[in-house]
């Protein structure tokens, strides 16, 4: 009898550690969300002062949209897969990927290509103290600039060369790069003209349900950097890197924030708009 009431209270015991545990664990999520949320708040009211503020622009669905899109998706998904590398290969071959779409879908000629894209414009200056995701941009730009400036034939090159060029630019970059993972960026390479932010970010979730958090608080950049002129772009993104590095969400979840704007905010510059939509 004494064995079968040990037994039991070991069960009792056993119940409450596990439901103590449960509702720890429980509350631990709840603080987390709440962390996002006093975030996107943050963000949202900032943001919304730049927008009202500036000149709004036409709309951002068009060739240099769907570029940066494709981009910070990119981006995302390989940071998600690799880390740091993942992210710039990601980012780099579907802005490339989806720029050479544009290229041909809009009938530019190859002696033209070089007036698309602008060789130092960049949302943060290098001589900035800057940590590895705020950086990452920088980078990323510079890779693509030296892609299109070797690439004589720009638009002939195969997905498998492009893989292999940009890994290449990438390792003599000095950064590291993991044994490649699976993902697809090939949804981000023609995105169409009936898609949306939304539906874009809803791809990226599907391959990778764990960035949901961090794909929220990036909708808030890329919304704002849609509607605003490229001239304030760099002062709005250091605002907004501050309150991501003041806030209380995780180091890693700052780290995929932060590489991710980093992208895409370099690429809304990289690209010329008004030559590109005008060709």
């Amino acid at each position: 009898m004494k064995r079968i009431l040990l037994f039991f209270s070991f069960l009792v015991l056993a119940s409450v550690i596990s439901s103590c545990s449960n509702q720890v664990s429980t509350t631990e999520e709840e603080d987390s969300s709440l962390d996002y949320y006093h975030l996107a708040e943050s963000l949202e009211e900032y943001s919304n002062s730049f927008v009202s503020s500036t000149e709004t622009k036409g709309s951002f669905w068009r060739s240099l949209g769907r570029i940066v899109l494709s981009d910070l998706c990119g981006a995302a998904i390989g940071y998600s897969k690799m880390g740091m590398g993942g992210a710039l290969l990601g980012g780099i071959i579907s802005s490339y990927s989806c720029f050479l779409h544009e290229v041909i879908t809009n009938q530019v000629e190859e002696d033209n290509i070089d007036q698309l894209y602008s060789t130092e414009s960049c949302i943060y200056s290098e001589e900035q103290s800057l940590d590895s995701a705020d950086s990452l941009g920088i980078l990323h730009n510079r890779i693509l600039v030296s892609i299109l400036l070797e690439q004589s034939e720009t638009t002939s090159m195969s997905e498998n060369e492009m893989i292999e060029l940009v890994t290449r630019k990438i390792t003599e970059a000095g950064l590291y790069l993991p044994p490649m993972e699976s993902f697809d960026l090939k949804p981000y390479y023609e995105l169409g003209e009936d898609e949306n932010i939304q539906s874009v970010f809803d791809d990226v979730l599907m391959q990778d349900p764990s960035i949901n958090q961090e794909m929220q608080i990036v909708s808030i950049y890329t919304t704002t950097i849609a509607n605003i002129d490229e001239a304030v772009i760099p002062e709005y993104s250091e605002g907004y890197r501050a309150l991501v590095d003041e806030s209380n969400i995780s180091e890693e979840s700052k780290d995929i924030v932060k590489a991710v704007i980093s992208v895409a905010g370099n690429s809304k510059l990289l690209w010329e708009e008004e030559i590109l939509e005008t060709e």
